[in-house]
């Protein structure tokens, strides 16, 4: 009992220190709880800012396993997250290039830095449903204290592929179509001036000279068609609208289209209103987009075919429909058809500046009117616009 005594008197400050320990413990446990909590937070608002960024983006650990995928690289891939992730990076390389991403791949894993993937070559993707597509991407590796992960920045470059495409096109049809009529021009020329045989003179004068205005008529649409197009992308197209009547924009586009038609001995059947209308429109604007589809149809249709021309009054609107019997368009097609230069995209493209729809489209919407297609692959297709009767002027 008396050697307890002293124990006893310590007992005080034994549980002085325990209580000093255990605070000491709580304070750590608090400070490592709030270092936990910043950097959860911090993890949390780095995930957030790449889940909502504009491009694709896939992170990958040291062995190619995905770990994070954001809502555009699902999009841009076709597959779900849950999908995507525990999977490697090869799954969304085309089979083709997978043994060289794989080397690519480790010898990234040597000495990561941050730059842009495959410099100088095309490198492609590959969706769920097999597909290809074109991407650029951009890696930067996130040294962490579990690893060096590899961010990789992915941009779908579809669309700037088909503009440079279609850039390529325009530039090989331009040349073309330019210098066919500057040849004719020049060689009609030297024609003329070579003449020598006086009763052959007016004869071949009369052709040479129909030849080299034909060929000038075809420079100043080329041309024409640039700069229409130029004013509807930048907004400054100008109307100028005028009392005309349906069948004199009927007769004005008919007069320029009837010997392209003549050319392909093509059949252009009528389907006019009985009843007078008189549209408040811009005359020239109007006749063109008239005369663009009526073209487009010639352009597209077999030798010896029949388009057929109407113009109808349904209920509140007034509808021309320029209808054929050509190889029709592709669904997928569609979509992209009044874009600019959207005709060079159609595997049967013949010639021309591939602007004529672009063009008809921006005519037609300045005047607040809609245009459109139909079509079926095989059967051919129909291109119409309309306009509200509150644009037609009934005649008195």
């Amino acid at each position: 009992m008396p050697l307890l005594l002293p124990m006893l008197a310590d007992v005080p400050k034994i549980v002085t220190l325990f209580a000093i320990c255990f605070g000491i413990i709580a304070i750590i446990g608090l400070i490592l709880a709030a270092l936990f909590l910043i950097e959860k937070k911090a993890e949390k608002r780095f995930s957030d800012a790449i889940e909502t960024a504009p491009n694709g983006i896939i992170i990958t650990d040291q062995k190619g396993k995905i770990t994070f995928v954001n809502a555009q690289a699902e999009k841009l891939f076709q597959y779900t997250k849950s999908e995507l992730m525990g999977q490697k990076i090869e799954l969304l390389i085309p089979h083709h290039s997978r043994n060289k991403h794989l080397q690519y791949r480790y010898s990234y894993a040597t000495s990561p830095t941050l730059r842009p993937m495959g410099q100088g070559r095309d490198l492609y993707g590959l969706r769920k449903d097999g597909t290809e597509i074109p991407i650029e991407i951009g890696l930067t590796p996130l040294k962490t204290d579990r690893g060096t992960f590899v961010l990789a920045a992915i941009v779908d470059i579809t669309e700037r592929k088909r503009a440079i495409q279609v850039r390529e096109d325009l530039l090989s049809t331009v040349s073309h179509d330019m210098r066919t009529p500057l040849q004719a021009i020049k060689s009609n020329t030297y024609f003329i001036s070579h003449l020598t045989p006086l009763a052959q003179r007016e004869k071949e004068l009369q052709k040479s000279v129909s030849s080299i205005d034909q060929s000038a008529d075809l420079m100043e649409r080329l041309l024409s068609d640039f700069l229409d197009a130029d004013k509807i992308e930048s907004g400054r197209l100008s109307l100028e609208l005028k009392s005309v009547s349906v069948t004199d924009l009927i007769s004005d586009s008919l007069v320029v289209v009837d010997p392209l038609a003549k050319e392909k001995h093509i059949q252009i059947e009528k389907h006019l209103p009985t009843e007078p209308i008189l549209l408040l429109c811009d005359r020239g604007k109007t006749t063109q987009v008239i005369f663009n589809l009526l073209g487009n149809a010639i352009k597209f249709s077999p030798k010896e075919g029949r388009i057929t021309l109407e113009v109808n009054r349904e209920k509140e609107i007034v509808r021309f429909s320029i209808s054929d019997h050509g190889p029709g368009i592709p669904p997928k097609d569609l979509p992209l058809l009044f874009t600019r230069y959207g005709q060079t995209l159609q595997a049967s493209r013949k010639k021309g500046t591939g602007l004529g729809l672009f063009i008809a489209k921006g005519f037609v919407e300045a005047h607040g009117w809609k245009i459109g297609v139909t079509s079926e692959v095989g059967k051919g297709s129909t291109f119409y616009f309309t306009l509200p009767l509150s644009a037609s002027i009934p005649k008195t």
